[in-house]
């Protein structure tokens, strides 16, 4: 997740002030966080993730 972070944020436009930069990256984390609570999980790995 990390590195599609990166790469959104090297492509975004540079903000024009800091309230701007902090809604940029609240909104692709929550979008990304979104995708990842809804991606499959091996029966395996549930217990750790729990």
């Amino acid at each position: 997740m990390g590195h599609e972070i990166r790469v959104a944020l090297a492509e975004s436009a540079l903000p024009d002030s800091p309230d701007e930069a902090e809604h940029t990256v609240i909104d692709l984390i929550a979008g990304l966080v979104a995708n990842l609570a809804q991606s499959a999980i091996n029966e395996e790995l549930k217990a750790v993730v729990n």
